[in-house]
């Protein structure tokens, strides 16, 4: 989703020459080739094939493969993106190598280093030459960290670009309709980040939540190949089993249809009702929120139901970061504006 925008601007450089590399993070056909297509990105012209493993053996892999392609074939500059084991580990290849490095979407922070991504930000971000930054906060962020104003550049943010460029074709896709919803009001949901889904007291009651949310109003849910996979260890599959009636469980959802569901999703205000004194975690009332993270589902366009059924639950609300989204101009996103 980043990379679509930033590569057709790139391309249109009469001087430049773009070598698109695939680390292979993401090696699941529902989760990596699906978007080249719906985002008409050119097929990679590498393929590194790492595959799964823990952050440190993930990322040596990337490194040790990355610096190998670097050395045959040395470029002008890298340029990464987000917040992945991918992002670090090809920045850190390519400053020891002695090549320029630049960083798309630099500066975000959550300000919680129990987040792996928040460490690979940081660690991108020291090593960047170039800081190509999506919101005025980033700016922020950067300057307090003591980085130098001429490397950051506030260029917009290329995930909206995406959206924009997307978003007719995605409005016309009915993904809502093909799931039974058509005139229905609905929610969209999707777990995927390791503090929700790994802990199995965490998952299980984010699963209940859901549930009873659903009994208030329908929810969508893409479940993640990550939540899957956690759900079957720890013995869960029950929540997203067979007889379910209003938590539709599909599998990972493609770009387009992730947006065709979130754009139909909640159009009309919706409050939820709390559960009498239930509290959820430790001790923390759950007030939000249905949509996990601003960047939903991902995966084949498949929308067969994985089962309905309907436990006893929690209520969570949902917010509309992503929907909000829609609604924004589309940012100046230009990259190879200024030289490195």
């Amino acid at each position: 989703m980043k990379l679509a925008p930033v590569v057709r601007g790139l391309r249109a450089h009469p001087h430049l020459t773009v070598r698109i590399v695939h680390t292979g993070q993401h090696y699941d056909p529902a989760m990596t080739d699906i978007f080249f297509r719906d985002l008409g990105i050119p097929a990679p012209d590498v393929h590194l094939d790492v595959g799964s493993g823990t952050h440190g053996v993930q990322t040596a892999r990337i490194i040790e493969r990355y610096e190998t392609h670097l050395m045959e074939r040395r470029p002008h500059g890298t340029v990464v993106f987000g917040d992945v084991n991918s992002t670090v580990a090809c920045a850190l290849a390519a400053v020891k190598l002695g090549i320029p490095v630049a960083h798309v979407e630099a500066g975000l922070r959550s300000f919680d280093r129990t987040m792996p991504e928040e460490i690979n930000r940081l660690l991108t971000d020291a090593m960047a030459d170039l800081l190509l930054v999506s919101e005025p906060s980033g700016v922020t962020n950067l300057q307090r960290e003591g980085v130098d104003d001429s490397k950051i550049r506030l260029v917009g943010n290329v995930m909206i670009d995406s959206l924009f460029s997307q978003l007719p074709v995605a409005r016309s896709r009915g993904a809502a309709a093909a799931l039974g919803l058509d005139g229905r009001r609905y929610g969209f949901v999707t777990l995927h980040r390791p503090s929700n889904v790994d802990d199995p007291a965490m998952l299980g009651e984010l699963l209940r939540l859901l549930h009873e949310l659903a009994e208030q109003l329908p929810l969508v849910f893409a479940v993640h190949p990550r939540t899957r996979s956690a759900v079957s260890r720890m013995g869960l599959d029950y929540f997203i089993g067979s007889g379910q009636r209003d938590l539709i469980c599909v599998g990972p959802q493609s770009y387009i249809d992730t947006v065709s569901l979130v754009s139909g999703a909640g159009r009309r205000p919706h409050r939820f009702r709390r559960p009498s004194g239930r509290k959820f975690g430790a001790g923390r009332s759950v007030s939000h929120t249905a949509r996990e993270h601003g960047t939903a589902g991902h995966g084949d366009a498949r929308n067969e139901p994985i089962g309905r059924q309907r436990p006893h639950a929690h209520p969570i609300s949902v917010h509309r970061r992503a929907r909000e989204s829609m609604e924004r101009r589309p940012t100046d996103s230009v990259v190879g504006r200024q030289g490195w």
